[in-house]
């Protein structure tokens, strides 16, 4: 049985550095990578910005063996299954400062945006004329999962209105990886983590590629 579900980074790739050609003559990229997690009972907590490597250029890959834990979700409380997790991936390119309080606001944001998309999925799961349209019944996991896809493109909205030009370091758009586990003995074809995974962020003139899985033990 497992005790604890991690969602962990085996690489970073800069497939193009920001800012265009005539900048990247100047300088190279200084990556930091943060985020938010979301736990089986919808509890939304900060994932700090740690440095990644501080001089990506074009094809530059940083590459993690063994990978790099990003957070870890304890299994071993009480409660119900299927369970749900949810991880928010949040790029930054380190220029004049102000990483910390970005993800500090899209962790709030995200929290705020999540708890309701809930309570909007818990209501229709409760309302008995949804019954026939498959609503009535779902587990918490289920719901948890419907309500952090519901708020996904909101809070992509808010980081793109609210966070990118607000701030002297490069903040990315997040992306939001999720997974649903049945149970504490699940494995995938007899293995304790998934295959690799690519997120993949572009703004501010970059595109870059994190690898990631996760893993039980």
């Amino acid at each position: 049985m497992s005790t604890k579900l991690q969602l962990r980074i085996h690489r970073v790739k800069c497939v193009d550095e920001t800012n265009g050609q005539w900048v990247e003559k100047f300088g190279n990229d200084e990556i930091f990578l943060g985020g938010f997690a979301v736990d089986e009972k919808a509890q939304t907590t900060e994932i700090k910005p740690f440095s990644v490597y501080p001089h990506f250029d074009d094809g530059d890959v940083k590459n993690y063996s063994p990978p790099r834990v990003f957070h870890t979700f304890p299994l071993s409380g009480a409660g119900e299954w299927p369970r749900t997790f949810g991880i928010g991936l949040v790029l930054i390119e380190k220029d004049a400062g102000g990483m910390a309080e970005a993800v500090n606001k899209i962790t709030s944001f995200a929290k705020g945006k999540i708890l309701e998309e809930l309570a909007k999925e818990k209501k229709k799961n409760t309302d008995k004329k949804n019954q026939v349209q498959g609503f009535l019944g779902l587990s918490l996991g289920a719901l948890l999962l419907l309500a952090i896809k519901a708020a996904a493109p909101y809070i992509l909205d808010y980081v793109i209105k609210k966070i990118m030009a607000a701030f002297d370091d490069e903040i990315f758009k997040p992306e939001i990886a999720t997974i649903d586990l049945p149970s504490a003995n699940h494995n995938w074809s007899g293995a304790l983590d998934t295959v690799e995974k690519i997120a993949r962020f572009k703004d501010h003139g970059g595109i870059y590629e994190v690898t990631y899985d996760w893993a039980l033990s």
